[in-house]
């Protein structure tokens, strides 16, 4: 088929299952990957569908790879233009793509064997209730130069970024599909994707890490401030180059880590090499913290910080800070256990697994009433002989809504807990982030209009408490891997705990107008 003039070819299989919003989490928005390989390789969308099962955890509502067809088959491909070949769905990996990229027994994919693609990106993509449909799942391809983009964060200004071209959002679905339109609009008046990258993503106020393809060759952006992570791998044998989210999913695509891609550097790769450009603009750098409590997968290390080790610091923290009078320590899996063994080794209680989570219940879908009972019990499981008569310090990552955790604590007493003292590895979250994680509605946010005892009184627990803003600054920073860097890296985001925005205020954030309150 084609689309204005570009060819796609787009595949769209019913969903097993609807998209809706997940659990009580911070959830980030998505994340993104890009492959080039030398022309004699032509499995892109092989590496791809492996490289973005390693990416699930960043978002589990749609997924899509896009790549080249280096063999088109069309007639109406504008003379020197590579067209690109798009499956995109709601879903996870595997039933969002299909069988058009399972490996075959050869090691390849039909998709590999029928178009050849040495060049792609992918991406999965987390759904906000604004924007669950499968019109917003990417990669978007523009219509006027058949680029293909992929984009993790939030760019709340984007329609003012387009205006400024006389571009609107008529017939978009989300800010990273006006976010596509107006790159490749300026690429096609540029007659260069790369100029267009250098002139449009400066005047973006937001959050953004994109991965770009012509076909030819991939681009790889992060904006100024780095608020999420990306990273540059190579291919052994000089194959090619991989750009990813977290460069945890290196190895199993068979790629080395390279280096972090900067704040405000946007990377080429292709068959010269990997070319570095920096934006007309720097910032003071304003990482994510959340992605060291939360978001990014614990064997990880971003921008030469262990995540493991920050989680585990962070545990030790709340011990130090906030100790209980208990028996045991559990943690919630899965992103509570490593903070609950930190608390544990300070504390002198021993860690117990006190929670089971069933790996093959995907997700927890967010129901009302009974049904949000019974859905977050297919998810977890009390281990009773472990749980039963004890004082337990129950250890988490975060605290959003509260809902997840209202039914968790209710579990356990149904488990026979004496009591349940709740610890937070995140500081109270208060705030709206703007970046990417999706918490735009300030009224849902339960530490902005309760102390931590009305908190405690909420959820049934018997105390409650979350770690202070500058020590969980202080157990990310003392993750850090290879100490001769540890200065050129930058401050952190806090924001949401902090209500310190590093960008301009949006003017449809709801809720902001609701006061605080202090503990």
């Amino acid at each position: 088929m084609t689309r204005e003039g570009v060819p796609v070819a787009t595949e769209f299989v019913e969903p097993l299952f609807p998209c809706v919003e997940t659990d009580d989490k911070p959830q980030d928005e998505c994340g993104v990957m890009a492959v080039y390989l030398d022309p004699s390789q032509t499995n892109a969308s092989g590496v791809l569908y492996q490289g973005l099962r390693g990416l699930q955890h960043r978002g589990q509502s749609g997924a899509g790879i896009a790549v080249a067809d280096t063999i088109s088959r069309y007639v109406d491909v504008p003379a020197g233009r590579t067209p690109l070949i798009v499956h995109k769905n709601n879903g996870l990996v595997d039933e969002a793509i299909g069988t058009e990229v399972f490996p075959l027994p050869n090691g390849s994919t039909r998709l590999d064997e029928g178009y050849r693609p040495n060049v792609g990106i992918g991406h999965v993509r987390y759904s906000t209730a604004e924007s669950d449909s499968n019109a917003a799942t990417q990669p978007f391809v523009g219509v006027k130069t058949g680029i293909a983009l992929a984009h993790n964060g939030h760019v709340d200004d984007i329609s003012r970024v387009a205006a400024l071209y006389g571009i609107t959002a008529e017939g978009t679905a989300s800010d990273s599909a006006l976010l596509t339109r107006v790159i490749d609009t300026r690429a096609d008046a540029l007659g260069s994707v790369r100029q267009s990258l250098l002139e449009v993503l400066p005047n973006i106020e937001g959050a953004y890490c994109l991965t770009v393809t012509d076909g030819k060759r991939i681009f790889a952006a992060r904006d100024p401030w780095g608020f999420h992570p990306l990273a540059l791998g190579k291919f052994e044998d000089e194959r090619g180059y991989v750009v990813a989210s977290e460069s945890v999913i290196f190895d199993s695509v068979g790629a080395a880590f390279v280096r972090d891609i900067e704040p405000g550097e946007i990377v080429v790769a292709d068959e010269t090499g990997v070319t570095s450009l920096q934006m007309a603009r720097q910032e003071a750098t304003k990482r994510c913290m959340f992605e060291y409590i939360y978001t990014a997968r614990p064997d990880g290390v971003i921008d030469n910080r262990s995540v493991y080790r920050a989680r585990k610091n962070l545990g030790r923290s709340l011990a130090e800070d906030y100790p209980v009078d208990a028996d045991v320590v559990v943690g919630v899996p899965s992103s509570g256990l490593a903070a609950a063994t930190g608390f544990s080794e300070v504390s002198g209680l021993p860690r117990v697994d006190g929670i089971f989570k069933n790996a093959y219940i995907g997700r927890t879908f967010i129901e009302r009433g009974d049904r949000r009972k019974q859905t977050l019990s297919e998810k977890f499981q009390m281990n009773r002989e472990e749980l039963a008569g004890r004082r337990i310090v129950l250890v988490d990552d975060s605290l959003i809504k509260g809902n997840t955790m209202k039914q968790l604590v209710s579990m356990l007493r149904d488990a026979g807990t004496a009591e349940v003292h709740v610890r937070l590895s995140a500081p109270r979250y208060e705030n709206p982030c703007l970046m990417g994680m999706d918490t735009h509605d300030v009224g849902k946010l339960i530490a902005r209009t309760h102390t931590d005892v009305e908190i405690a009184a909420i959820i049934g627990a018997d105390s409650v408490a979350f770690n202070d803003i500058n020590r969980a600054m202080e157990a990310i920073d003392n993750a850090t891997v290879d100490p001769r860097l540890s200065q050129q890296l930058g401050a952190f985001c806090t924001a949401c705990a902090s209500g310190q925005y590093p960008i301009t205020l949006g003017p449809d954030i709801v809720g902001l107008g609701i006061p605080k309150v202090r503990s």
